[in-house]
């Protein structure tokens, strides 16, 4: 098992990415890119979301989210044939605030990108202004889901962990393992020792 120490507090302002318009302090970030395709829709880089959504401000957000009036479909899947490989799989996955916000990821699987050195998994999020339609970011998907995994699981943990819980145990050692770890702590600032089983 592996003993982590306290985290030093950061002082990482967030801004939640359903109020990052053009010209926001995330979309000029030196980290933000753009692109002869994308020339007036702010491109959010992985490193841009892991300095700006700090744990503490994104489970508050999530908290307010997960209460608010969205509307989310069921999640679309499709099987996308690539000649002498296994299908590509597609994943739309829309959600809405009306006259607010729209949003959708958007995830490729592609079994064949192992022998091209690339991740099976590539995603991308876009962010719509809900009154107009108008594209207002783009965001690397991958860095945007693992956060928000975690940030959900702690916000889970301040309904059922002891306000005064001072050991975390995480269960395997995978991806999501170090954000999890991160994001309990976050919620729960009593944590002064985690414990790894993997």
């Amino acid at each position: 098992m592996w003993v982590l120490p306290q985290p030093e507090a950061h002082q990482v302002v967030t801004r939640h990415p359903r109020s990052t318009p053009p010209g926001s302090a995330l979309a000029s970030s030196p980290h933000t890119k753009r692109g002869p395709m994308t020339d007036n829709i702010p491109f959010v880089s992985p490193e841009t979301l892991d300095a700006r959504l700090d744990y503490p401000s994104l489970i508050a957000a999530l908290k307010h989210a997960f209460a608010a009036d969205w509307t989310i479909p069921v999640r679309h899947h499709h099987h996308v044939p690539i000649a002498g490989e296994d299908d590509q799989v597609l994943l739309l996955m829309p959600a809405w605030e009306s006259g607010k916000s729209v949003g959708i990821k958007i995830v490729t699987i592609t079994p064949g990108n192992g022998a091209r050195n690339l991740p099976a998994i590539q995603g991308l999020y876009l962010l719509l202004d809900g009154a107009t339609g108008v594209p207002k970011v783009l965001m690397e998907g991958k860095t945007l889901t693992v956060r928000r995994t975690a940030a959900a699981a702690a916000l889970a943990a301040t309904f059922c962990a002891r306000t005064d819980a001072g050991t975390h145990l995480m269960v395997a050692a995978g991806a999501l393992s170090l954000p999890l770890i991160q994001a309990h702590r976050a919620a729960r600032p009593s944590i002064t020792k985690t414990l790894l089983w993997a």
